[in-house]
């Protein structure tokens, strides 16, 4: 999964954030066509327990769902 959204960061040209140890136990369907930055991050994070929230910058931090935002600076 990993991979999966740092490429959508690359191709978006928008920055990705997360904590690689939420991702290392997912993989991630493959994603084509073209689709906007959320649409594909939905994607790619369907059937995980992780999220996307956009932060003030308009960067993406993935994160598991429920986490406290001050935990990840995103206050």
């Amino acid at each position: 999964m990993s991979e999966t959204l740092l490429l959508i960061g690359r191709t978006s040209g928008c920055t990705v954030s997360f904590k690689p140890d939420n991702t290392r136990d997912y993989q991630s369907q493959p994603i084509s066509g073209r689709l906007s930055v959320r649409q594909a991050m939905g994607l790619a994070l369907i059937n995980s327990d992780l999220e996307t929230l956009q932060t003030r910058n308009g960067s993406l931090t993935v994160r598991k769902r429920g986490a406290a935002p001050h935990l990840l600076g995103e206050e």
